[in-house]
């Protein structure tokens, strides 16, 4: 057996809860390096897009474009990635879409709750 399926397997024996179907964000496949990669990138750009948002609203420079630019250098330094490198925006792609999904459906219950009959 490999380290890492050794360490995998002890998480599952000690933390259970985490592979639990009923709930949303169980664990439902098997982990791999792969998983791993994608939930820490789209974990810590969570975790940039906050931060950066706060500080572009305070320096009064909001643009998502620039704050997501932002997020993605900051994937990349800390992922130890070229500038060359594709993969910040590979990994980017699922955080970007649900991003926008909450910008499309704040607007839609915004136009919504404004509408009068």
């Amino acid at each position: 057996m490999t380290q890492f399926k050794v360490v995998t397997e002890s998480f599952k024996k000690h933390f259970p809860e985490h592979f639990e179907p009923e709930y949303a964000e169980s664990i439902t496949k098997s982990i791999s390096p792969h998983w791993l990669r994608h939930t820490w990138a789209f974990g810590t750009m969570e975790n940039l897009y906050d931060k950066l948002k706060q500080e572009f609203i305070e320096a009064g420079a909001v643009n998502i474009k620039g704050i997501m630019a932002e997020v993605r250098d900051e994937l990349r330094t800390l992922g130890g990635w070229s500038l060359k490198s594709t993969m910040p925006s590979k990994y980017a792609k699922r955080f970007e879409m649900r991003k926008a999904n909450e910008t499309l459906m704040r607007v839609y219950n915004s136009h919504k709750t404004n509408v009068t009959l």
